[in-house]
């Protein structure tokens, strides 16, 4: 009997020692669970963030190119003109604004929104020789930052 006493008490003690080992390595394996999600997190917005770096970086470096869709652009007539950038990838979104100049007074007229395509295309219509040029920008938003890329067209009129 005092065998079998002692035997259950060694067995008592003994689960009760790995009952405690075995809640630490729940408790640390939570912990490390909770870690590893912050850690993704993390690294999830830097990934983010060299991403956008990079697009930034991109389109700073690039250039917006128009050219007349019939090969000239006439007086009092209704004119196309394509642009494109100079780089063939899908963008971000951005906006065009025609940007017009009235002595020192400058406005801005929204054309197209939410473009994606690196191209686009818009009308003039000039109404004498000396409305030779245009000049727009294409504005992209980066959490809040405007990023923009101007243009600047001046054509000879027929």
């Amino acid at each position: 009997m005092k065998q079998f006493t002692l035997l259950l008490l060694l067995g008592l003690l003994f689960t009760s020692c790995n009952n405690e080992k075995v809640s630490n390595m729940e408790h640390t394996i939570d912990a490390l669970q909770k870690e590893v999600t912050e850690l993704k997190a993390q690294n999830k917005l830097l990934k983010d963030s060299l991403l956008t770096t990079n697009v930034e970086s991109r389109l700073l470096n690039s250039q917006l190119i128009g050219s007349p869709t019939e090969g000239k652009i006439l007086v009092n007539k209704e004119n196309k003109i394509n642009l494109r950038f100079q780089e063939d990838w899908r963008l971000p979104p951005y906006d065009v604004y025609q940007i017009i100049e009235n002595g020192e007074k400058i406005t801005k007229k929204l054309l197209l929104k939410q473009q994606t395509k690196p191209f686009f295309e818009i009308t003039v219509f000039p109404k004498n020789k000396k409305d030779n040029e245009t000049k727009l920008e294409a504005v992209f938003d980066f959490d809040g930052n405007a990023l923009t890329i101007p243009a600047h067209m001046n054509y000879h009129l027929e």
